[in-house]
């Protein structure tokens, strides 16, 4: 964990960069996280850069606690391998997630499985603006390769002028050949919301949903 806040209302950070990178010499998982925030997060706010190259499944921001908590202003690249890669996973009672530029991408050597990318998840109440998420998969696989999923979100109560550019890089070798190898991409998977003027592009996905919403209002997005 690069910064670690718990029950720290009120803190702040900004203006720092955090960067982990995991030993070309180490073997085994090495799970990483850029910044977690547990317990009372009141007032909370974090601008920031973090770079994070990890082995086995790792986050960028984790966020898990109460209050209200502001993530703007930020940029938050993750890559590795592993179970999944997540860049903000947040859970606090209300959220704001703005401004801020994501990428993710599966690496590493050899071959990998099945790796789960998210770029934004959230299970609380988020307003989620102006962001732009990028997801790849460049690493070699054999099989399922996982799902690509831009923003998630069933507590949200506004997913606004953001972009979701998933798995528009170029197209990985696959061991066996293209028919061995599958990828998933969904674009935005959401609640009752309010969901207006986003982007969403799913790239060279062989199964791919650009957005889900169970309810809310859905108006002028391109997709």
């Amino acid at each position: 964990v690069g910064i670690e806040l718990t029950d720290s209302p009120g803190s702040q950070i900004g203006g720092v960069y955090v960067t982990i990178t995991r030993d070309s010499g180490s073997a085994g998982e090495f799970p990483a996280t850029g910044v977690g925030v547990w317990g009372d997060a009141d007032g909370v706010s974090v601008a920031m850069a973090i770079s994070i190259d990890a082995g086995e499944s790792s986050s960028g921001i984790e966020l898990s606690g109460t209050g209200n908590v502001v993530i703007s202003d930020s940029t938050v690249q993750v890559t590795g391998y592993g179970r999944y890669l997540d860049a903000i996973t947040a859970g606090a009672d209300q959220v704001v997630v703005d401004r801020t530029q994501i990428l993710l991408d599966v690496v590493g050597g050899g071959t990998t499985g099945r790796v789960d990318e998210t770029g934004i998840s959230c299970s609380g109440v988020c307003s989620i603006r102006d962001n732009f998420v990028q997801i790849e998969h460049s690493q070699n696989t054999i099989g399922n390769a996982g799902t690509s999923t831009g923003i998630w979100c069933r507590g949200c109560d506004e997913v606004s002028r953001n972009s979701a550019l998933l798995l528009g890089g170029q197209y990985p070798y696959t061991i066996g050949g293209p028919r061995s190898t599958y990828y998933d991409a969904v674009g935005m998977d959401l609640g009752a919301v309010l969901v207006d003027r986003n982007v969403i592009d799913l790239g060279w996905a062989d199964t791919g949903i650009g957005l889900i919403a169970r309810g809310g209002r859905v108006q002028n997005n391109s997709i």
